[in-house]
């Protein structure tokens, strides 16, 4: 009987260096999740000033086109002709009316279409009225012909 306090003994110290390399290994880890967090929470202050920065380059930016463009002079009303998108390299560019431009087309070739745009007159409100009127002629003429045949 005298073993058995002897290996009580043994295991309360076995349990105390146990319990103490645990606690060592607690407070690493604490440690090291701060470490961690703290050089999160740096990052995350770094990004959110990058963007802050870009932020106020682009605003700045915004605000030099909106200046830039009170500046510029007031335009007539003219009629501008716009070329389409993508048109190829070859084509003319010319305003030829769409039924000359067919007898002139060969065979195959893609003919460039050409749009026509009337710059509104600045600061003049356009008439919802007229648009509207001309909306209706529009469907008038595509949608009162004579119906499809089939």
């Amino acid at each position: 009987m005298s073993a058995l306090p002897q290996n009580v003994h043994e295991l309360l110290t076995r349990l105390n260096e146990t319990s103490r390399n645990e606690l060592d290994l607690v407070r690493d880890l604490s440690e090291a999740i701060r470490r961690a967090d703290d050089q999160l929470l740096k990052e995350v202050r770094s990004v959110s000033m990058l963007h802050e920065l870009r932020r106020e380059a682009i605003v700045n930016e915004l605000q030099h086109l909106a200046q830039r463009l009170c500046a510029l002079p007031a335009r007539e009303a003219h009629r501008e002709t716009l070329a389409a998108i993508d048109a190829p390299s070859h084509a003319v560019q010319s305003q030829v009316p769409p039924a000359a431009a067919e007898a002139s087309a060969p065979e195959g070739e893609v003919e460039e279409a050409v749009i026509t745009v009337e710059s509104p007159a600045v600061g003049r409100a356009g008439d919802w009225r007229q648009a509207a009127q001309r909306i209706d002629a529009e469907l008038a003429q595509y949608f009162n012909g004579p119906g499809p045949r089939h």
